[in-house]
């Protein structure tokens, strides 16, 4: 095989890496941004589950307890 055909066939695979490689990238900060999304959400159901145990602000009327 001569180094022309070498040559060639090295520039039509480095196209695709490239590409694979910014799209690897970009795989991984898209996976960085759900994690943290995730645990935002984690923290969410934990700051509801905790209101949900305390009566709500509504104050009392006529010596009713809070519902």
């Amino acid at each position: 095989e001569s180094y022309a055909t070498i040559g060639d066939r090295n520039r039509e695979i480095a196209q695709p890496t490239v590409k694979l490689g910014r799209a690897t990238e970009e795989n991984g900060e898209l996976r960085g941004q759900v994690a943290a999304l995730t645990e935002e959400m984690h923290g969410l159901h934990d700051d509801l589950r905790q209101a949900r145990g305390r009566p709500r602000c509504r104050g009392t009327v006529q010596g009713r307890r809070p519902e």
